[in-house]
């Protein structure tokens, strides 16, 4: 008998008979946990691990279940009971490991394969793990490859002159089937480049992007280059912000902001205490009024510290 290794199971016992006439069925003993008896691999017998007791079936037969316990060793168990006023009864049984089991009896698995040896010797230890070290016999023979006649030894350059000439057709093949050769030999014209490949895209700013679109006597590096005209500042650009005041109470982080609080600090009210710089907004009169930045300020008759400005 068969069980898979640490997988519970129910087993039949018996059939226990009469310890008189060796024949007459058993069929109300009693057998607990403790009457259940397991022996792994020829080792010391104790008691089983699930904690439930046999029932009768039929005709002396009883059901004794068995826990993840009981069959976690694999190998032989053989399970023994012993009742008074009965014939012992034992089971052997085989525990196989979970592949093993479910390839043989589940059938949800495969037998592990191991490759250790070859011909006697053993397999040697792969770089990569999976794929095994194979070593090519050189030679004319059966099975053997000749490595002598310059077909498969150094790099392209030793093949022969045809099989250099066939992997030459053959790349030039691929490269005119993706049309890269017109990335330098050859012109493009109207579908060599396809809508919305790479090259489109970066070409065309159309939805669909569409290389005929592109102009190289206006579009390309050299004549944006010679346009420079489209790269100065005019009137339409950094003189056209409006650089509006800032409200007190929050540090600016926008541009026009900053550059407002530089102004603001060279050419409106400010106010020097000899303990605290002020800088006011737009016409204010002093005071706790119209603060926009507050700094510390210490002289020690050798060193002047201006601390970093808070915004009350």
């Amino acid at each position: 008998m068969f069980l898979k290794q640490s997988t519970a199971a129910t087993i039949v016992l018996g059939p226990f008979v009469d310890d008189v006439d060796g024949k007459t069925a058993e069929t109300a003993l009693t057998i607990a946990q403790a009457d259940v008896r397991l022996s792994k691999n020829g080792g010391s017998f104790a008691q089983k691990n699930d904690t439930g007791s046999a029932g009768h079936m039929e005709n002396g037969y009883y059901s004794c279940a068995l826990n993840t316990t009981d069959t976690n060793t694999p190998g032989r168990l053989r399970v023994a009971v012993s009742k008074s006023g009965a014939l012992p009864v034992w089971l052997n049984i085989t525990i196989l490991a979970a592949n093993v089991y479910d390839s043989l009896i589940g059938g949800g698995d495969y037998l592990e394969v191991d490759g250790k040896q070859w011909n006697g010797t053993n397999v040697a230890t792969p770089a990569t793990a999976g794929h095994p070290v194979v070593t090519v016999k050189s030679g004319t023979g059966t099975g053997e490859i000749n490595l002598s006649g310059g077909n498969l030894a150094g790099s392209v350059g030793s093949l022969a002159s045809q099989a250099k000439a066939d992997v030459n057709a053959e790349v030039d093949t691929a490269i005119a089937d993706a049309r890269l050769d017109h990335l330098m030999q050859n012109a493009v014209t109207g579908t060599d480049v396809a809508d919305n490949s790479v090259i489109a895209k970066l070409a065309s700013k159309s939805a669909t992007a569409d290389w005929d679109t592109f102009n190289n006597t206006t579009d390309s590096l050299e004549a944006r280059q010679d346009d420079k005209a489209g790269y100065s500042l005019a009137a339409s650009g950094l003189d056209a912000v409006t650089v509006g005041e800032v409200t007190p109470g929050a540090e600016p982080t926008s541009i026009t902001g900053l550059i407002r609080m530089i102004y603001n600090r060279h050419f409106r009210r400010a106010e020097l205490t000899d303990t605290t710089l002020k800088t006011y907004e737009k016409d204010a009169v002093g005071g706790t009024s119209g603060v926009l930045t507050a700094q510390t300020v210490s002289d020690d008759g050798t060193t002047q510290i201006q601390q970093q400005a808070t915004y009350p």
